[in-house]
């Protein structure tokens, strides 16, 4: 779905400012964030759906890791 740019009602959010961590339009872009490290949208979402991938795999992994010590843990009472 496509983002409206809170401050610019007729634009869509195309690009994501990094520096201030929000969805931004390109007339915000020009006014205030043309200093700030931007990219599209689609790479920001990209690289944060990567991201909570991982995230969501290395905890996955944590939960067995842990459901195993503590089957060991019974076995041994």
């Amino acid at each position: 779905s496509v983002r409206v740019c809170p401050n610019h009602d007729d634009e869509s959010c195309q690009l994501f400012c990094r520096t201030c961590n929000q969805a931004i339009c390109v007339t915000c872009f020009c006014s205030s964030h043309s200093r700030h490290k931007t990219v599209p949208i689609s790479v920001q979402l990209q690289e944060t759906t990567k991201y909570l991938q991982s995230e969501l795999d290395r905890l996955i992994s944590e939960k067995r890791n842990a459901e195993s010590a503590g089957e060991e843990a019974d076995k041994l009472k």
